[in-house]
Order: structure tokens, then C-alpha cells, then sequence
């Protein structure tokens, strides 16, 4: 859902044209050059930040972030393991 504003959307332009400015200065200024990286190399370390975060998506995990009810652990345990095999198996594809 795009809850943003007009005024919004357009300081968001900016922002990140200001972003992309200072990332061309670093760029210019210290000589850099682009680097391309293979699909499957960025793809693959996309993957492993979500792995990361679904590594957290279960009754054992969750409770770093404050009390989890158990009906909850119990109803997101096989889904995060589902989800997390699905990880493994793009990963695996990937190398």
C-alpha cells in the first residue's frame, strides 16, 4: 500500500538524488571504479540477509524481541522452517 504523499514522494527523490550524488564525489574523488558483480553472486547474498532474519522467525527466536505466545511459536515454527528450506534451496542453486 503506497501510503506516501505527494510531498513525501518527492523528498524521497531527493533524498536519494542526494545520495547518488555524494556516491558519485566518493566515487570521483578517490578514483573508483564500478564494480559489476555476477546475478547469482547477488542474488546469493540477498538470500543469506534474509536467511539471516528467518533464522529469527520462530517460537525460539522471537523471544529477543519480547514475549511470544505459544500458539504463535507453534503456528510460525513449521513455516519458518518451510521458508528457510526455500532459502537453502535458492541458495544451493545459486553455487
Amino acid at each position: 500500500m503506497d501510503a506516501l504523499s505527494a510531498i513525501q514522494k518527492q523528498q524521497l527523490k531527493d533524498k536519494i538524488a542526494n545520495v547518488r550524488q555524494l556516491i558519485v564525489r566518493l566515487r570521483d574523488d578517490l578514483d573508483l571504479e564500478p564494480k559489476n558483480v555476477a546475478t547469482p553472486r547477488a542474488i546469493g547474498g540477498h538470500a543469506s540477509v534474509l536467511w539471516e532474519m528467518l533464522t529469527e522467525l520462530n517460537g525460539r527466536g522471537l523471544p529477543g524481541y519480547g514475549r511470544v505466545r505459544e500458539e504463535l511459536g507453534r503456528y510460525l515454527d513449521p513455516l519458518g522452517e518451510k521458508l528457510t528450506e526455500q532459502m537453502n534451496a535458492i541458495m544451493a542453486l545459486l553455487t
